[in-house]
């Protein structure tokens, strides 16, 4: 009978020791495990086993919750380990003198009993050295579930109990460590099962238990312990360094005589007295990284539960954070992203900035970082208690997972399934609970769903709202959080307002409209930009468009207060960004697009000040927990700390989070890159030291006219040597010394009426001329004699209706390059339109690409051009290095490739929402940088992908590589640089590997179902087209065996494998394969449709009677593209992807299949689709999504009960643009298929 330790711990509590002896027999052996692990020393283990089950029985009263015994009980033996540990290194005995005493015992008469003994214990001692010297090889963490595992005899799910980890986690570590030992793990098996523990351990420590008596706690509160309470903080804090009583007063908690409670020390559940045991202490922790370790015993710390800054390496050193968490193949990321949300910890010694990287973690004293959790991150926020820190997710821009991470272990808490990523988040009252919201994108921004994650239970509840918020908008929402309310500001274009809903109820409770002020300033709008909540929930914050910032009533809507920006404030450059309330409610911060904060006293509406030390706009505020100070961030990529009392800034500055870098460089040498990014000033970086040189301009960069607003530029160009900068200003081109910040020269365009140059700017290869693109013309000066010189991309006399035109503006330069020689210079154009120009006569050589945009403006003749509308603006111009190619790509289209010889077009390769291109150093590869942020290389010979290096967020706007050609960087729109080792990523290509291996690489570096399926589309075709059939299916099966725990591609191997049996006839093998994937094929669905979906109506709108259980295959219905009729799905394309039609967007169709089951049962549907996509069964909607993206493998899993019979299925996916179709599998609820459900072939009329 398997025993309920809850139940045990009642008995126990109530006088029944014998339940003790029970939980003792149950948990010995782990016990002795985990301490033999850190001990190394099998019988002292037993010892502090003993020693461990005492305490616990004597702590048992205090223990909170019975149900986590396991990991409690385990602390304890952590904890008596290191305590003698300890004393071992205080007070260490002589081996040898106990060997002589022990030999002295030794009796005459009883010397030949002894040899035996001996010999025994010797053979076994030496057993047990050979196991400690094999599991030596592991990391502490596998050598202890090695341990537990064997010796313990305990299953992973036990592990997870004990040790406070998931059960995966353990069967991770447990696999990676019988991997490392593969050869020796059955000498490791057998001896860890053979050892014993004493026999009578149960009944040694239930002597002790007997004699023990639990001590009661004290009526009364002594004075000595509270002074020996006290007296500790002092010394902590005065050893964290916080001698200033200002400083001081945030950790002050003065003793109360009239508590409820006497002081004590209190074991509380596992994992954070697990941290707690084991934690080094904090002014090291958050300090330096250079800073010495004397923790007692840093060997016990596992590494994974240490901040990043304390991790070493193999060579004992710590990681530089530009190598934290680095994509595979990258040397160092430069820069942190750019800083999207940031908050202090409840005590106030941690700032969490998040960032398109990640959350990094601060210590705010010092401002120094100590740790990144990964994960692109658009909200987070702390637990009251300062445990756990949730980052809600990316934006639309950067993508990322909901995540919480406990801050004491710093590891993932795993919950029992990932809530969708989120805008906004909050923490209950109980400090427990948290309410997230999520929000649709583009065309559906709305509130798609609430979650509420239990933090004790790690339960996650995630209910939808679709709908039940108001109407989604085109032009976007704006939320902010409370615990039992969310208010949401709607610009409605005629009329703006904010609604304040009850989350409960799903009740509107008022609605205000924001009416045009009076005084409003001509041409500005009072767009809704930002609100927030007090802490309190009594008043609403909101910030506009023309600089008003109102306070709000929240309980009523009644407008409170208009607060006043400063009269030299009140421009069209000081939209309101950013609003927050202090902690205790009374004072309201406003960051501006003008680089200014103000803040308000919201009690007596006065101005309390305004800080003005950013050069960049506000990206994030927030205000320590004691409301005495408010830490800012700017897109220049600083965090200053202000004191709120005086309106001075504090010493502590954070650095290196720009929100954009413009350029990048290499030195000659190819030792040094060097930079400009947001804060308007050069960096450069020794790549081998990852430190920054000082440079003379650092400071001198920071002059006046260089602010948003005065000047500011984000269009630079590093000359080839990275000696001198140019930027545009205005109409100006101004050359800067990088080294020492003086202003070279200042050069002036001449066109008519022309305020700003804008679009592209470069230097030659030899670094003697700069050309510019503009609207319709090449500027270009040549520096050593100033000769400027246009030249007009299309005759401005003839063409004025295109140069006149606002939006769009087809023929904006996107795209300038000089040939390798300087002789040449190529413009691309928003329009698409390639021409090659000879660079010292100004002459056209030729036009490489007509332009979409102007081969449609062609066929309109007198048609209106201002309605031309296209995506295949020019993203990427490069030479190759021999000079003898020129590489074209279009966002949306193909990337060609032309002979500069003689300018004609040779095979392209199709490369999707690329932003960049290079060649790599020996002319056999093509880069390419992703939109979503991935690099490509192609092989030129062959035209095939090699690989995909991961890394950036939201864009790739540059790659370069060193002179040397051995390191590549990256430059990605999130703010950072990655320096990349161009060696490694060359021997890792699947060039040189054999064609199953290539084919794996590929597959693990895809991320796109639609990629995976065109993958396995080319293999299908090829299988078609070769004699040798037979290493094909032989590498399809090799792929199902060998990539088991990717259900994806087993799925497609197995329909490719499938499609090969039925065109050979061999129909049963296919049935067979088909049967064990789960899906409704192609050839089993009717399709009818298009409908129309323009700006997402479809959506809503019923075209056919979509609660009907069965469909009228003879009926016609209205199409915008006359009647439509059910059809048999043309797809022929066995991958159980169901296309539903090709070169249509903004359409909706519907697929119906049926199927028979034997009997009623609980099943599984397994549904994606692309984009917004809707399921019936029987006639019952059971499933809906507004999502616009690619469908992927059983996203979404819906539960549903089939009857018996036959049950029809009715699917409804309404596309937006490209992609468009769904995914539908049946399975039961462990994920694995029906044999017996038989899926009918339906005929249409």
């Amino acid at each position: 009978m398997k025993h309920n330790d809850t139940v045990l711990i009642q008995q126990i509590l109530s006088g029944n020791d014998d339940a003790f002896s029970t939980l003792v027999r149950k948990y010995q052996k782990q016990v002795h495990a985990l301490a033999w692990q850190i001990i190394g020393d099998f019988h002292i283990a037993e010892e502090i086993t003993q020693d461990a089950f005492l305490k616990a029985y004597m702590e048992l009263k205090n223990l909170k919750e019975p149900q986590r015994f396991a990991g409690w009980l385990s602390v304890i033996t952590r904890r008596r380990c290191f305590a003698w540990l300890r004393k071992k290194r205080m007070c260490t005995q002589s081996l040898e003198h106990l060997e002589e005493s022990d030999s002295e015992q030794i009796e005459e008469a009883a010397y030949s009993e002894y040899v035996v003994e001996e010999k025994e214990r010797t053979a076994a001692e030496t057993q047990r050295d050979v196991v400690k010297k094999l599991l030596a090889k592991l990391q502490e963490s596998e050598r202890t579930v090695m341990t537990l595992h064997y010796f313990g005899e305990m299953t992973c799910a036990e592990i997870g109990e004990f040790l406070g980890v998931s059960a995966n986690t353990i069967k991770s570590r447990l696999r990676r460590a019988q991997q490392r030992l593969q050869k020796h793990e059955p000498i490791i098996r057998e001896a860890l099962e053979h050892f014993k523990i004493t026999p009578n351990l149960t009944d040694n420590i239930m002597r002790e238990v007997s004699q023990t008596k639990p001590a009661t706690p004290p009526a009364s509160k002594p004075f000595v312990p509270w002074l020996f309470a006290a007296s500790t903080v002092v010394v902590v804090l005065l050893m964290l360094g916080i001698g200033n009583s200002k400083y001081l007063t945030r950790f002050q908690q003065p003793y109360n005589f009239d508590a409820d409670s006497e002081v004590k020390i209190d074991i509380v559940e596992a994992p954070i007295m697990a941290n707690l045991a084991l934690k080094p202490n904090l002014q090291k922790q958050l300090g330096s990284v250079n800073a010495e370790n004397n923790d007692p015993i840093p060997e016990q710390q596992p590494k994974e539960n240490l901040p990043l800054s304390k991790r070493t390496q193999e060579d004992g050193t710590f990681k530089h954070y530009s190598q934290w968490n680095l994509p595979k193949h990258a040397k160092a990321r430069l820069g942190k992203g750019r800083i999207t949300t940031m908050q202090f910890s409840p005590d106030g010694n941690q700032l969490a900035l998040g960032s398109p990287i990640g959350i990094w973690l601060y210590d705010a004293n010092t401002g120094k970082e100590f740790h990144l959790f990964p994960g692109p991150c658009g909200s987070l926020a702390f637990s009251p208690d300062g445990r756990y820190l949730v980052n809600g997710g990316g934006t639309r821009f950067y993508g990322g997972e909901f995540h919480v991470w406990d801050t004491t272990t710093f590891q993932r808490v795993q919950l029992d399934k990932t809530p969708p990523e989120t805008v906004a988040l909050r923490f209950d009252e109980d400090g427990k609970t948290l309410v997230s919201i999520e929000s649709g994108q583009y065309k559906q921004s709305t509130i798609h769903s609430i979650s509420t994650i239990n933090l004790d239970t790690k339960h996650v509840e995630v209910k939808d709202a679709k709908k039940k918020f108001g109407p989604p908008l085109e032009s976007g929402m704006l939320y902010t959080l409370l615990q039992d309310k969310i208010a949401i500001a709607r610009d409605l274009r005629e009329q703006k307002q904010i609604e304040i809903w009850d989350i409960e109820t799903e009740k509107e409770i008022f609605t205000f409209n924001l009416k045009e002020p009076e005084d409003n300033m001509v041409g500005i709008g009072n767009f809704i930009r930002v609100i927030t909540f007090s802490t309190d929930g009594r008043l609403l914050a909101s910030g506009s468009q023309n600089s008003q910032i109102r306070l709000w009533d929240a309980s009523t809507g009644e407008h409170l207060h208009t607060f006043q920006k400063r009269q030299e404030d009140m421009n069209d450059r000081n939209k309101t960004l950013q609003l927050v309330f202090s902690p205790n409610n009374k004072i309201l911060a406003c960051g501006n697009e003008d680089t200014t904060v103000q803040v308000w006293d919201v009690t007596t509406r006065d101005s309390l000040a305004v800080f003005e030390a950013h050069i960049g706009e506000t990206t994030a505020l927030a205000f320590s927990s004691d409301s005495s100070t408010l830490a800012t961030a700017s897109s220049d990529g600083t965090v200053l700390l202000w004191d709120i009392k005086t309106g001075d800034p504090l010493p502590m500055q954070i650095t290196g989070h720009p929100s954009g870098v413009y350029t990048t460089a290499f030195s000659q040498d190819s030792s040094t890159l060097t930079s400009i990014a947001s804060n308007i000033r050069p960096t450069s970086w020794d790549l081998t030291t990852l430190q920054k040189p000082n440079l003379n301009s650092e400071s001198k960069f920071r002059i006046e006219g260089r602010r948003i607003g005065e000047g500011w530029s984000s269009f630079y160009a590093f000359s080839p040597d990275a000696t001198k900068l140019a930027s545009i200003h205005g109409n100006q081109v101004r050359l800067t010394d990088v080294q020492t910040g003086q202003e070279l020269k200042i050069y002036y365009c001449t066109q008519k009426g022309s305020s700003s140059l804008a679009q592209k700017i470069i230097f030659s290869p030899d670094g003697k001329n700069i050309a510019v693109g503009a609207n319709g013309i090449i500027h270009l000066w040549n520096l050593e004699n100033d000769k400027y010189k246009k030249i007009y991309l299309l005759d401005p006399i003839k063409n004025r209706r295109i140069f006149d035109l606002i939006y769009p503006r087809p023929l904006d330069v996107t795209r300038l390059v000089f040939s390798p020689n300087g002789e040449i210079i190529v413009s691309g154009t928003e329009g698409g339109k390639v021409q090659m120009w000879h660079a010292e006569t100004g002459t056209e050589l030729c036009t490489l690409l007509e332009g979409e945009w102007f081969e449609e403006a062609r066929k309109k003749k007198d048609g209106n051009i201002r309605k031309i509308r296209t995506k295949k603006h020019i993203t990427g111009l490069v030479f190759s290095p021999d000079r003898d190619m020129l590489a074209v790509t279009l966002l949306f289209g193909k990337t060609y490739f032309f002979k500069c010889a003689d300018q004609t077009q040779i095979e392209d390769i199709k490369v999707k929402r690329c932003d960049t291109l290079a060649f790599s150093p020996d002319d056999t590869l093509l880069i390419s940088g992703l939109t979503a942020g991935k690099i490509e290389l192609w092989d030129l010979t062959t035209r095939e992908k090699l690989t995909t290096l991961d890394g950036h967020r939201n864009g790739l706007f540059q790659l370069a590589f060193s002179p040397d050609g051995k390191t590549m960087a990256s430059r990605g729109g999130e703010g950072t640089i990655l320096v990349w080792d161009w060696k490694e990523i060359r021997k890792s290509s699947p060039k040189e590997k054999n064609p199953l291996e290539q084919f794996k690489e590929k597959l693990n570096a895809i991320t796109l179902a639609s990629s995976e399926r065109g993958l396995f589309a080319q293999v299908a075709e090829d299988i078609k087209n070769t004699k040798d059939k037979e290493s094909y299916v032989d590498m399809l099966n090799q792929i199902i065996q060998d990539m088991s725990n990717k259900l994806s591609v087993q799925l497609n191997a197995s329909l490719v494998l499938a499609e090969f049996y039925r065109e050979n006839d061999m129909l049963e093998k296919a049935e067979e394969l088909i049967q064990k994937t789960g899906f409704i094929t192609e050839d089993k669905w009717l399709i009818l449709g298009p409908f129309d979906n323009s700006n997402g109506s479809g959506y809503d709108k019923a075209f056919i009677p979509e609660d009907a259980a069965q469909v009228d295959t003879t009926a016609k219905y209205d199409s915008f593209n006359g009647k439509v009729s059910w059809q048999k799905c043309t797809d022929d394309t066995l991958n159980g992807y169901i296309h539903l039609g090709k070169d249509l967007d903004w359409c909706v169709a519907y697929a119906f299949a049926t199927i028979t089951s034997p009997d009623q049962r609980e099943v599984q549907f397994r549904f994606d689709s692309d984009d917004q996509g809707k399921t019936w069964l029987n006639g019952v909607e059971v499933f809906a999504h507004t999502k616009s993206h690619s469908a992927a493998i059983d996203r979404y899993i819906i539960p549903v009960t089939l009857k018996q019979g036959k049950n029809s299925i009715l699917v409804k996916v309404c596309d937006e643009e490209e992609g468009w179709g769904f995914y539908l599998r049946i399975t039961d609820q462990n994920g694995q298929v029906f044999d017996d459900l038989k899926i009918n072939r339906n005929v249409q009329n």
